[in-house]
């Protein structure tokens, strides 16, 4: 009998694995995520680890390579979904990995595998790590490539099987109920099919990604009938622009997406500039100052395209347009995003504090001023990502790569983690009552993220009450009841909560109500507006009498001028933050920079 640690954040696998291997007669120690595979591990001592290659914080490589430190050179057999080719088992191989199975396998696989390595270790047993000291380790460069085409090939075929069984078992309607156009799934099996067809005909693909901004003041105004009513125009404005191999669909409650065939880059971009027009002039006919306005991202395919690549060079597109101004348009620079994603992955491994030559993640801080006094009383804590040359990519683009590839939840422990350090010497830090820091809500669920970050607050010394944590709605919560959990163990640390976004969507009022907490900031969407429109006027005023009512303070964001301030100050909002008091500073962690 031996002891084996096993490591997957997958339930069921995690339990086929414990069940097939105590049946086997093993000792049998389980772990969801790479920090707990650590600390067992390090009790247990095993004779064997079984892991999957991709984990919340950090992947199953870099495990496998801190096991064989850890656990006096235990063999380690990778049992993953990931496409398995050259680059892979070389890296396998320099990170103590004996074996790598592909999800999923036989019993008997499994259980031939785990014998060969145990008889290996008994043959040729080292108390040393195998591997750890010898200099063979990763090159770090190959290790963020490697992890970088795995979790891009793994979502490029989770998206293939959302489309195929969309196609093949026909759960739910190929077409939207409301504007009868494609839905998302169906429109990613026909770019699926179309970027396979362009690239045996030469004719090249395009995506673009159409989005109405501030639609929710339609429905806010007028009522749930009437946005709908002006989506389905909107569908069929662009229906008219598509014929033949194009496809249009509904992505998301207010975007849609058009995919393109045989278009020059030309026709592609003058089309982007009609739809705009023609867009304008249909939601111009809003009444009473209630007009949405367009946002539109354009991307290429270069040939070697994925349905993900295309998506994500379309949406980062639209977010620069949307960051240009009311009713733009943008066309998707650079390489494929995949280069970004290897840079991402490069950072996450470089810990906080280290500056060096290469990429790297910083923390900046950005004042957030009382308004009745004009003096900062808080600092938001924001994450940037900076190239070795100096240039800061834009933060939003890195987010949707984060949370496209499943990187949200290693991003936010490294904050969490930085913003520890950069709190362990206040002293150094610009004089403030406290400083936020952004976490996703999909990682909001996260128990053992947040009891770990609640016990390194107690074990530093740190004053709770310098700490706020702010949830951003950028994805999906994952699991309310578990969020609800790690907010009420933060409240009873003595940390609070701010809600991002506030009044953006129905479900920052859920949150609102849920979380309780002790500030709601207003995002652009509803500051950018408050000079010249009545609708945005009220809208405010209500999201600040209910901040009142729930004993909440209230934070206007993105105030870039004096009109912005004087009008956040009249409607009673109690602090502002934003370019008109300074943009945000770079922090180095322990001192002021």
């Amino acid at each position: 009998m031996a002891r084996i640690l096993v490591v997957d954040d997958r339930e069921a696998d995690r339990r086929l694995l414990e069940t097939l291997l105590r049946y086997a007669g093993h000792e049998v120690h389980a772990a969801d995520d790479a920090r707990s595979a650590l600390d067992i591990a390090g009790r247990v001592q095993p004779d064997l680890a079984v892991v999957d290659l991709v984990l919340p914080e950090f992947d199953g490589f870099l495990l496998a390579r801190r096991l064989g430190e850890v656990a006096g050179g235990a063999p380690v057999i990778a049992y993953s979904a990931i496409d398995l080719d050259a680059r892979v088992a070389a890296l396998a191989a320099r990170c103590n990995i004996q074996t790598v199975i592909q999800k999923p396998a036989e019993p008997t696989e499994i259980l031939e595998a785990v014998h060969r390595a145990l008889a290996a270790r008994l043959s040729t047993y080292e108390p040393a790590a195998a591997g750890a000291q010898d200099g063979q380790g990763p090159d770090p460069e190959e290790h963020a490539a490697v992890m970088a085409s795995v979790l891009a090939n793994m979502h490029e075929r989770l998206l293939r099987l959302a489309a195929s069984t969309a196609g093949s078992r026909r759960r739910g309607p190929p077409l939207d109920a409301l504007t009868s156009v494609q839905t998302r799934r169906s429109l990613l099996r026909s770019m699926a099919a179309g970027l396979r067809a362009a690239s045996r005909d030469a004719h090249r693909a395009a995506m673009m990604i159409v989005s109405l901004d501030r639609f929710r003041y339609v429905n806010e105004t007028f009522g749930i009938e009437a946005g709908d009513a002006l989506l389905a125009r909107v569908a069929a404005l662009l229906q008219r622009y598509v014929s033949g191999r194009d496809r249009i669909g509904r992505t998301s409650g207010d975007e849609f997406g058009v995919f393109l065939r045989g278009h020059s880059r030309q026709e592609v971009e003058s089309l982007a500039m009609r739809i705009k027009a023609d867009l304008c002039a249909t939601l111009a006919e809003s009444n009473e100052g209630v007009r949405p306005t367009v946002s539109i991202g354009v991307a290429f395919d270069d040939g070697q395209s994925t349905v993900t690549d295309l998506l994500l060079q379309a949406e980062i597109a639209r977010w620069r347009a949307r960051q240009s101004g009311d009713d733009q348009c943008a066309v998707a620079v650079g390489d494929s995003p995949r280069g970004l994603l290897k840079e991402i992955i490069a950072c996450l491994e470089r810990p906080p504090g280290k500056a060096t030559g290469e990429a790297r993640f910083q923390l900046v801080a950005q004042p957030i001023v009382n308004l009745a006094t004009g003096e900062p009383e808080l600092y938001e804590l924001l994450l940037r990502m900076q190239a070795a040359d100096g240039t800061v990519y834009p933060p939003q683009e890195v987010v949707l790569m984060a949370e496209r590839y499943g990187l949200i939840h290693r991003i936010d422990a490294w904050v969490l983690e930085g913003a520890l350090q950069v709190l362990s010497n206040r002293e150094q830090l610009p004089t403030a009552t406290a400083f936020t820091v952004n976490v996703s809500a999909r990682t909001l669920s996260d128990i053992q993220l947040y009891a770990r970050f609640v016990e390194r607050v107690k074990e530093r010394g740190i004053d709770p009450q310098a700490l706020i944590i702010e949830v951003t709605e950028t994805a999906e919560l994952a699991d309310l009841h578990a969020a609800e959990k790690n907010v009420e163990m933060l409240k009873a640390c003595g940390i609070r909560i701010a809600l991002d976004d506030f009044g953006s969507g129905f479900s920052t009022m859920a949150y609102a109500r849920q979380f309780r907490p002790q500030f709601l900031k207003l995002g652009s969407e509803v500051v950018d507006s408050l000079p010249g429109s009545t609708v945005a006027v009220r809208v405010v005023k209500a999201l600040v009498d209910l901040a009142r009512a729930l004993g909440c303070k209230t934070i206007a964001e993105h105030v870039s001028n004096v009109e912005l301030y004087v009008a956040a100050r009249r409607l009673g909002i109690d602090y502002g933050q934003g370019y008109y008091w300074g943009p945000p500073a770079p922090i180095e962690f322990g001192a002021a920079a």
